[in-house]
This record gives C-alpha cells, sequence and structure tokens, in this order.
C-alpha cells in the first residue's frame, strides 16, 4: 500500500510547476520536473520481499557459564531497501559477540548474508529463541513495511555446572575428604539371591514386583508385593538439600539456591566416582514436622499428598545416578512441596536400615532454624568412630548481595556464633562460592 510520502511529493511537484508558469520562472519548472523524475524512479523501486531465514543451529545441551554461537541465514530475492531482521533472546542468555539485531541493504542482486552471535548460558533451565522477526523498507518509504515472524526456535537445555574433582591429583587432598568408614551390606547392587518377600515401597523397581503374592492378599488389602535380593555392600552417602525460600538469597543468577545445586552435583560426581551409592533427598525446613506446609495456602485445588512429590531417590551407583540427580535437579526451585528434614531423615531410613552411610545436609544455618536443626540432628546415630557420619555444608551468601563491607563484617561475625552452636556435634563446612570453590572449603575445614 502507498504511504503518504508519494502523495506529498506529487503535491509539492504540482505546486513547483503551477508556481514557475504563473510566475515565468524556467528555474521553478526544471526543478518541478526533477522532483517529477524523482517520483517515477520512486516508483520503480521495489522493496525487498521473499525474505526467508534459516537456522542453521541444532537443539543442544550445555552447563551454565557455557557459550553457544548461534548461525543463521538470511536470503531475500527481490527488491531494493532495508532489511532489518531480530532474534528474540531469553534474559538468561547474554550477549558475548556478535549481535541478534542486524540491518541490511538489500541491491538488485539477490541478499544472502549469515548472522552470527555467541551468548552465554547464566542459568540453569530449558530455553528456546523466540520468534525471528524480519521487516523490509522501500528505500524512499513510498510503500508500507513488511514484516514477518519465523517460528523455528533453537532449544537449549543448561544443565547446573559443577567442578570435577577428579581433576585434583594430590593423593593426600583426596585422603582429605569425608569418606563413610565401613562397606553397607544393607545396600548395594541386586544379586540374584532371593531373600524375602515384601510391601512395595517408593523407588523400587516395577520389574521386582511379585503379582502373584500380590493378586493374593489384593482381596484384603492392595499393596504391591515385591522380591527383595541380597545386596552387595557398598559404601553409602545420603545428600540432603534444603529448599527453603531463604536458599534464594542473592541475585537471580548468584544466589545460595544455584550453589546448593552445584554442590550437590561436585559431591555426587565426586562419591559417584569413588564407586559409592548415593541416595539424594530434597527438605525444606520452613514447616514444622507432621505440617501442611507442602500445600500451598489459599489454595485448595493443589492437595497433593506429599509422598507424591518426587523429592527422594533412593541410593544407586554409576553415571545413571549422577544422571537422574541432574535431571531432578535441572527444573528444582524453592518449594513447600518438600517434607521437613526430620520426615526426610524418616523417608531415608527405610532404605539405610542398620546402616551408618554419610550423610550430607546443605543448607543455610541460621537462628530461627537452629533449634529444629539440632532436633533433627539428634534423630541421627553419631558414633565417634565412625568418622565423620554426618556433615553440614553452610552457605554462605551475604556477600551475594550488596552490602556495605562493615555490614557483610557483622554477618560473618552472627554466622560465626551460629556455626559454634553446630560444630559440637558435627563437622560444619563454611563455603563462601565467590571466594573458593567446595572442594577447597571442605579439605580445609573438615579435618581441622
Amino acid at each position: 500500500m502507498i504511504t503518504k510520502v508519494p502523495l506529498q511529493i506529487a503535491t509539492a511537484c504540482a505546486a513547483v510547476i503551477l508556481f514557475g508558469v504563473l510566475m515565468g520562472n524556467m528555474v521553478m519548472m526544471y526543478a518541478g520536473s526533477l522532483i517529477l523524475v524523482y517520483l517515477f524512479t520512486g516508483f520503480n523501486q521495489q522493496q525487498p520481499k521473499g525474505v526467508t531465514v534459516e537456522r542453521l543451529n541444532h537443539d543442544t545441551k550445555l552447563e551454565v557459564d557455557d557459550l553457544y554461537t548461534f548461525h543463521y541465514r538470511i536470503n531475500v530475492k527481490q527488491g531494493t531497501g532495508p532489511v532489518t531482521v531480530g532474534v528474540r533472546l531469553s534474559n538468561q542468555l547474554k550477549l558475548i559477540e556478535g549481535n541478534n539485531f542486524v540491518t541490511l541493504w538489500k541491491n538488485k542482486a539477490p541478499l544472502e548474508e549469515d548472522v552470527v552471535f555467541t551468548v552465554k548460558c547464566q542459568k540453569r533451565g530449558i530455553y528456546e529463541t523466540g520468534e525471528v522477526s524480519w521487516e523490509t523498507r522501500h528505500p524512499l518509504g513510498f510503500t508500507n513495511t513488511l514484516q514477518g515472524t519465523i517460528n523455528d526456535p533453537v532449544t537449549l537445555m543448561v544443565y547446573p555446572k559443577h567442578h570435577n574433582i577428579r581433576r585434583i591429583r594430590d593423593r593426600k587432598i583426596y585422603s582429605n575428604m569425608p569418606v563413610p568408614t565401613e562397606a553397607l551390606i544393607q545396600m548395594g547392587t541386586p544379586t540374584t539371591d532371593f531373600k524375602d518377600i515384601r510391601e512395595y515401597q517408593i523407588g523400587d523397581p516395577y520389574r521386582t514386583i511379585n503379582w502373584k503374592a500380590t493378586a493374593r492378599r489384593a482381596h484384603h488389602q492392595f499393596s504391591p508385593m515385591v522380591n527383595e535380593y541380597e545386596k552387595e555392600g557398598r559404601k553409602t552417602i545420603w545428600i540432603f538439600m534444603n529448599t527453603a525460600s531463604r536458599m534464594q538469597t542473592g541475585n537471580t543468577i548468584n544466589n545460595c539456591f544455584e550453589y546448593a545445586i552445584h554442590a550437590v552435583l561436585e559431591l555426587s560426581a565426586f562419591y559417584l566416582n569413588r564407586n559409592c551409592q548415593l541416595g539424594f533427598s530434597l527438605y525444606n525446613d520452613d514447616y514444622p514436622v507432621g505440617s501442611m506446609g507442602f500445600l500451598h495456602r489459599n489454595t485448595q485445588s493443589e492437595v497433593t499428598p506429599r509422598y507424591e512429590y518426587r523429592g527422594i531417590l533412593p541410593p544407586e551407583t554409576g553415571t545413571q545416578q549422577f544422571i537422574k540427580i541432574r535431571e531432578r535437579l535441572m527444573y528444582l526451585r524453592p518449594s513447600s512441596l518438600f517434607p521437613s528434614l526430620s520426615e526426610a531423615l524418616d523417608q531415608a531410613q527405610s532404605y539405610i536400615k542398620g546402616a551408618a552411610p554419610l550423610i550430607i545436609l546443605i543448607t543455610i544455618v541460621d537462628q530461627s532454624h537452629l533449634e529444629t536443626l539440632r532436633e533433627d540432628l539428634e534423630k541421627i546415630n553419631i558414633h565417634e568412630s565412625r568418622s565423620p557420619p554426618v556433615l553440614l555444608v553452610h552457605i554462605i551468601g551475604y556477600e551475594l548481595l550488596d552490602y556495605p563491607d562493615q555490614a557483610s563484617r557483622l554477618r560473618y561475625l552472627e554466622d560465626i556464633t551460629l556455626i559454634e552452636q553446630v560444630t559440637n556435634r558435627i563437622p560444619v563446612v563454611q563455603w563462601n562460592p565467590t571466594r573458593e570453590l567446595l572442594n577447597e572449603a571442605i579439605i580445609a575445614q573438615v579435618n581441622k
């Protein structure tokens, strides 16, 4: 559709020529003729059409802080004029190099141009590029702008990043990392030796269900029965991660919750590589034991039993267990759907009866939850000969906030006072993720 620009030019051209005729001024008439030539030339120009944008990337998997390069190819077959192309990006993808918004000039020849730009993945999650928008204009503005979108997103799966402790080559450092002191017969890879038939528990493989035994008792109680087999003895570690609201201390990119996820992955990789069995549980200490904290208040529709929420991973070994933990953490958000630490410990007891695994708690110790933490620690059977049965990782998060130096110092002193009330029971690792790696903090503090 024609815009107002050519109409305005035509009006000006007619006025100049008419004025030249009335005044007998040849210069004005020649000027009007030039404007008329400009007008006809503009109408002979066709704005760019037939725009196509092809993505040359494939969906991929990355880790936090990885760089990823996008590659698009722009083709324009017809017309002459400016062509603008923009790719919508998530706020969590930081542009490092290049530009996701470009303006090109289309000559008479077909245009083929590559657009390349690099982003940094700042936070875990699944990100899709938005619509690719393009716009073409007439070189003289005689016709309306043409616009279009192409919906062909690139999906990036950004997993949490962890530092691999296997890169440490010093054997003395390895010996300083806390490990269980004995093999656990109750946990391990199932063998072919039949042990017993018992009721189904959350996490049991479906292939172990004994359907005949289940059918025999279905008339009076429906509870699947499973075959239990003897298991090989392996050392076991169980990691408990806090999902309380205070774990979000910091900003949207760097906060204690994200660093807690990093800690879980780093410790999981270390112990699984040492052929240990690893269990993982999520808890929330904002709610007392037995409370209805797992329900969103004032929301009657979300009445979901707590045990149905997948907050526990039974102990397993190998790469598959690491992948399960990483997938679980991929979509994790601070939530009240998880049980208290006391209830999470009770859930784990069904898998570690008679055993003494190394229990690692990842949380933020604060005054309002200190008494609850003490009570929960009393539930854990602590034996001095097994060192250490429990390890608490306290994440220092005040430096992630915009505190002045003096306020940060006061917070540090408060932390020391709180930690002293816990260290008489269990070893505590104070980890400042802005200054050191987790393995450095553990090595420096756990064996003092």
